[in-house]
């Protein structure tokens, strides 16, 4: 499926509600729900989609309508490419030949063995997260108007 930067994946749109996902992608392998901050009531639920490497996030915050999408299929696209798999600097010489969004680099790495990295890139709602050195995952959410506060639901 095609990643759309502050839409969707393929068909799924953010801002849809879980039952309508449900509709089109079938029922979820794996269903969790969790508070962000225990007794703050920020609910998030997560639908896992195992085979397909999605995991769809709803959130209390924005009425339970779908706000986050982490990839980690390899059967799905960044602009026509599938950049699983990329190391940082092929990550950033992709995306530097895409866009002129301006990728905000961050060292996660909180005394693992292994380096947990962070390429994002605000304008475009998207986290590539890197374990290793090596492109593992992608956060892909929507966007925000200039106030950094209003959202833009794709229509």
């Amino acid at each position: 499926m095609k990643i759309l930067p502050g839409i969707g994946v393929g068909c799924i749109r953010y801002g849809m509600k879980e039952s309508k996902v449900i509709q089109i992608l079938g029922d979820a392998d794996k269903v969790e729900e969790f508070e962000y901050i225990k007794g703050e009531n920020d609910w998030y639920r997560e639908l896992c989609y195992l085979k397909q490497g999605l995991t769809l996030s709803f959130s209390s915050e924005d009425n339970f309508k779908l706000g986050e999408i982490s990839i980690t299929g390899k059967e799905h696209l960044l602009f026509s490419k599938d950049i699983l798999g990329y190391t940082i600097d092929q990550a950033k010489k992709f995306i530097s030949g895409i866009t002129t969004e301006s990728a905000i680099y961050e060292d996660c790495t909180w005394g693992k063995e292994e380096t947990s990295e962070l390429l994002h890139l605000e304008g475009l709602g998207l986290m590539l997260w890197f374990k290793s050195g090596v492109l593992d995952e992608l956060v892909c959410s929507y966007l925000f108007e200039n106030d950094n506060e209003t959202v833009i639901w794709p229509k």
